[in-house]
C-alpha cells in the first residue's frame, strides 16, 4: 500500500489493531450464545442479529480474533427503525439474510483488552468508535449502490490494485469514516478485504472525492 494512493498503511498501535478486528472478522465468540456472526456498525462496534428469546438486558462478553484477540464486554443495543433498516445491508453483505425470528444489535462496549502473544492491554472503548460516522448513515447506502451499480471497475481496482487481494468479483459492502470494506463472493470462494483512508474523512461530503481519488489511483496502478 502507499499513502501516493490515500491509502493509510496499517499501524500497529493497540487501537489499531483492535479496529481492525472489529473491520475484518466476521464471527465472534460469545460466553453464552457461542459463536455469531458479526459485521461491524459504522461506529465500528459489533453488529449482532440476535434471537428474539436472547436477554439483552445481562452483559454481553465478545471474543474477536484468535493471535491477536480482542474482547468486549458490554449491552447488547436492539436496533429498530431507520437505524435497523440502514444496518441490516451491512451484516447481510456478509453472511446473507438471517434466518428466523430476532432482532438487529449493537455492541455498547464498557470493557475492552487487546491480547497479543498472552500480553494485555486494557483499551478505552470510546477510543475503538469511528469518529463523525453518525453523519454518514444518510449518505452510506446509497454511496455503496451507485459504486456496487455503476462503478464495479473502480471497486475491482480498489481490492485488486490498491490491496493487492487477489482477482474476482468484488463489491463494496459498507464504507465509514475511516475505509472501505470489500467483499469477494464468487466460484472461488469468499474473501473480504478493508482499504484504510489516509487521512480519515473529515466530513461525509468528502465520500465522492475520496472515492474518486481511490478510482484514479487504481487506474494508475
Amino acid at each position: 500500500m502507499s499513502t501516493d494512493y490515500a491509502i493509510q498503511p496499517d499501524p500497529d498501535t493497540p487501537e489499531h489493531i483492535a479496529k481492525r478486528l472489529l473491520r475484518t472478522e466476521h464471527h465472534g465468540q460469545t460466553d453464552g450464545l457461542g459463536k455469531v456472526a458479526m459485521a461491524s456498525a459504522l461506529t465500528g462496534m459489533p453488529l449482532l442479529h440476535l434471537s428474539a428469546e436472547t436477554d439483552l438486558g445481562a452483559d454481553l462478553t465478545i471474543t474477536i480474533g484468535d493471535n491477536p484477540m480482542l474482547r468486549l464486554k458490554g449491552k447488547a443495543v436492539p436496533l429498530d427503525g431507520d437505524t435497523a433498516t440502514h444496518s441490516a445491508p451491512r451484516y447481510v453483505f456478509r453472511h446473507g439474510a438471517p434466518g428466523g425470528e430476532g432482532q438487529y444489535v449493537v455492541l455498547n462496549a464498557t470493557e475492552a483488552v487487546l491480547i497479543v502473544e498472552s500480553q494485555e492491554t486494557a483499551l478505552d472503548p470510546a477510543a475503538l468508535l469511528t469518529e463523525g460516522d453518525g453523519k454518514l448513515t444518510a449518505y452510506e447506502r446509497s454511496a455503496v449502490d451507485h459504486m456496487n451499480d455503476d462503478h464495479l471497475d473502480a471497486v475491482k481496482s480498489y481490492a485488486e490494485v490498491l490491496l493487492s487481494a487477489g482477482e474476482g468479483e468484488w463489491r463494496l459492502a459498507s464504507l465509514d469514516m475511516e475505509g472501505l470494506d470489500l467483499v469477494r463472493c464468487d466460484a472461488a470462494g469468499t474473501d473480504f478485504a478493508r482499504l484504510w483512508f489516509h487521512p480519515p474523512l473529515a466530513s461525509p461530503g468528502d465520500i465522492k472525492s475520496k472515492l474518486v481519488e481511490l478510482a484514479m489511483a487504481g487506474r494508475a496502478g
